[in-house]
């Protein structure tokens, strides 16, 4: 708990990939700066090295969440993800 208010501390609660605030949509009432944080490496991959919030720790909204998971033993990185996203839009004639 220690390392997600850091790390939401350090980057805020916007997804770092799409820009999402749940505070926005679904109002700072009900959302509480709700937002998911992601482990940047697998944990397994970590080899008993601590935590490090500012390095290891960022915000994402559930989808793009889950899009950084979505390929079975790979971890998509905020850069790929990114990139994905702005494609897409770019396709679809959606600025940033």
């Amino acid at each position: 708990r220690k390392n997600r208010a850091r790390a939401i501390e350090i980057n805020g609660t916007s997804c770092l990939v799409c820009g999402f605030q749940f505070n926005e949509v679904y109002g700072a009432d009900f959302a509480r700066d709700f937002i998911e944080v992601h482990h940047v490496q697998s944990i397994t991959e970590q080899n008993g090295i601590p935590v490090d919030p500012e390095r290891d720790l960022i915000p994402l909204c559930s989808n793009c969440h889950s899009m950084a998971h979505r390929e079975r033993g790979r971890i998509l990185s905020l850069i790929e993800l990114r990139g994905l996203l702005n494609r897409s839009r770019a396709g679809r004639g959606i600025k940033k």
